[in-house]
């Protein structure tokens, strides 16, 4: 089972190039094998853990990617995002307790996921046309 510690918030800076570096809500920060000892500052308000049953933390690590340019730049922290508010009422309830939250499986998990696409424009959007910054 992978645990993931994913951010709670955002973190910005008034530098749009510095502030695209920065972990935003639903990143996923780190990938974990089940039974991580997280340490006290990994919980809320800055994070939240998601536990996947039944999927091993090397199947998921292309959720970590990061978008890059050619000189190897950070230029945004993560291209995808786990939207903490479309998990279920009753694992955001444990996310607001401070307890861990689950999703039933790989499948659910990769149907929730958002991917953040840059537009000519500059905005960003996830999947479905909401914008993410």
């Amino acid at each position: 089972m992978a645990e993931l510690l994913i951010m709670a918030r955002d973190n910005s800076n008034p530098d749009p190039n510095v502030d695209a570096r920065c972990y935003k809500k639903g990143d996923i920060v780190v990938i974990m094998p089940d039974g991580h000892k997280w340490g006290r500052e990994e919980g809320p308000p800055t994070f939240h853990v998601v536990k996947l049953p039944r999927v091993p933390p090397d199947e998921i690590q292309g959720w970590l990617k990061e978008e890059t340019n050619s000189d190897g730049m950070i230029l945004r922290r993560r291209t995808q995002r786990l939207p903490i508010e479309k998990l279920p009422q009753g694992e955001r309830a444990k996310l607001e307790r401070g307890e861990a939250a689950s999703i039933g499986s790989l499948m659910q998990a990769t149907l929730l996921m958002e991917r953040k696409v840059e537009l000519r424009g500059g905005d960003l959007i996830g999947d479905v046309g909401s914008k993410v910054r």
